[in-house]
């Protein structure tokens, strides 16, 4: 399966009655419901998204294109996924250069939530829809293995 087109999608749900544990589907009263249902998506796109110092030299075409680009990568990516509960977004970025500073990093995130939201994966990407972000790096080797990995959890409302 290409790099680009995979989509990892973990699900756990747990079901809650009275105040005990039950396995998902089943209910001490027979019944097959869901109180609390948590996901965790894994996107990754094997592209990494430019920081502040690159997205303020950019033209704006230039940038208009950037963003077109990441909105189909990430919709490819995710198909029809919807999530309507607030998030917590990890964005993991893989380089093969040179590191990031914090504030560049966390600027570099931009275009990967403007992404999720254009793809109306997620409602809007403010702070009532997106409850916490978190921007990590690690190095690699090659210049192949570089990728933006986006980890997408459902918060508990």
């Amino acid at each position: 399966m290409p790099l680009n087109r995979r989509f990892v999608w973990f699900a756990s749900f747990p079901s809650v009655y009275k105040g005990e544990w039950s396995p998902p589907g089943e209910s001490p009263c027979g019944a097959s419901f869901f109180i609390e249902r948590m996901k965790t998506v894994e996107i990754i796109i094997p592209h990494l998204a430019p920081g502040l110092n690159v997205l303020m030299r950019m033209h704006y075409h230039s940038y208009k294109k950037e963003r077109d680009k990441w909105h189909y990568m990430v919709r490819s990516a995710a198909g029809r996924l919807r999530l309507a509960r607030p998030v917590s977004i990890h964005i993991h970025r893989r380089y093969a250069g040179k590191p990031m500073d914090r504030d560049n990093l966390y600027s570099a995130a931009k275009i990967p939530l403007d992404a999720l939201r254009y793809s109306k994966i997620i409602p809007d990407d403010d702070r009532s829809a997106v409850v916490s972000l978190k921007c990590t790096e690690e190095k690699v080797g090659k210049r192949s293995e570089q990728c933006t990995i986006i980890k997408i959890q459902e918060e508990a409302e």
